[in-house]
């Protein structure tokens, strides 16, 4: 059930992206994990990005910097705390 997920607190979450993205872009991204990035522009790439963001604001950021940055958004995944 959806009803219990409180939005307006921390929460980590995992974003996938197509597309590579330089691990030196992390702090450009609020500070989120990036991973399966390579030198290769390889046509199905995908990058997955992973961490804490402080609340939905924040969250949205860095989906507004990958938007910025013209990487197609595969996935936003609000993971379980732990």
């Amino acid at each position: 059930m959806i009803a219990d997920i409180e939005f307006s607190g921390p929460a980590n979450y995992r974003i996938a992206v197509k597309g590579c993205i330089p691990g030196a872009w992390s702090e450009r991204l609020s500070g989120l994990n990036i991973a399966g990035n390579s030198n290769d522009q390889a046509p199905n790439q995908v990058t997955v990005l992973e961490g804490r963001m402080r609340d939905q604001a924040q969250l949205m950021g860095a989906l507004e910097s990958l938007h910025h940055l013209h990487l197609p958004i595969i996935s936003v995944t609000r993971e379980a705390d732990g």
